[in-house]
């Protein structure tokens, strides 16, 4: 958390009462005109608390992304299964090019040609054993969509069980997901607009397009204008056609 006065980092502390002691925090830039005054630590972390659990989208919304992110991996696997068959192809017809050139090196005599078929051959085995290693290398489309996402859609589902969770570990996990900036925070008014990671950005963005389109048309039975009477007729704006004089 930052202070929203100067930018500065808040400090958390315990103050010494007379009984037991009490969790505050407090900016102690000295520049600062909130130096010192504090901030009850349970009004600050109920703000966040709060700020998280309004960070929850529509099941609709989910639903939308959900369906986004699987055409994308379905696109995504296709073109890995297209570029494979490419380079299968690839390799067929280096291999009738390797045998072809090692037939006429085997039948001829000519030493420069000799030197010249070699230095092909070189150059196609390099090919090939690139071609190779990229048809042979293990890609991650193993797991299904659902096995490889679940995790994540559910984090952006609910962000709140992430910050729920006992481990701290798993809290700055979340801070680091969520937030790209440390959050500033204003004494008796709560925090300003947080800066958030992307995928938090979009699901904003989404949002209003979504809340955008809901109240377009307005929540109330739509009525129509009813025709009204003019007590003199409007004037028209169409110009009058020209008349011929009279011969």
């Amino acid at each position: 958390m930052t202070c929203d006065c100067c930018g500065n980092q808040l400090t958390a502390y315990w103050a010494k009462g007379r009984n037991k002691h009490y969790p505050y925090y407090e900016c102690f830039n000295k520049q600062c005109d909130e130096h010192r005054k504090t901030i009850r630590k349970d009004v600050l972390e109920g703000a966040f608390e709060a700020l998280i659990k309004q960070m929850r989208p529509s099941a609709g919304l989910m639903s939308a992304v959900a369906a986004m992110f699987r055409d994308i991996w379905d696109h995504r696997l296709q073109g890995y299964e297209e570029k494979r068959g490419e380079q299968k192809r690839a390799m067929t017809g280096i291999n009738t090019t390797i045998s072809k050139l090692t037939d006429r090196l085997i039948e001829t005599t000519s030493p420069s040609a000799i030197q010249a078929y070699e230095g092909k051959l070189e150059k196609l085995e390099a090919e090939k054993a690139l071609i190779n290693e990229n048809i042979t290398q293990k890609q991650d489309v193993g797991q299904s969509f659902d096995e490889s996402f679940r995790t994540a859609m559910k984090f952006l589902v609910n962000p709140w069980n992430l910050w729920s969770s006992p481990n701290s570990d798993t809290r700055k996990t979340l801070l680091k997901l969520v937030f790209a900036a440390p959050l500033p925070y204003a004494r008796n008014q709560g925090f300003r607009t947080a800066k958030t990671t992307s995928p938090f950005k979009v699901l904003g963005a989404l949002g209003d397009e979504e809340k955008e389109m809901a109240e377009r048309q307005g929540f109330e039975p739509w009525e129509g204008l009813r025709p009204q009477r003019f007590s003199r007729p409007p004037r028209s704006t169409t110009p009058a056609p020209l008349r011929w004089a009279a011969k």
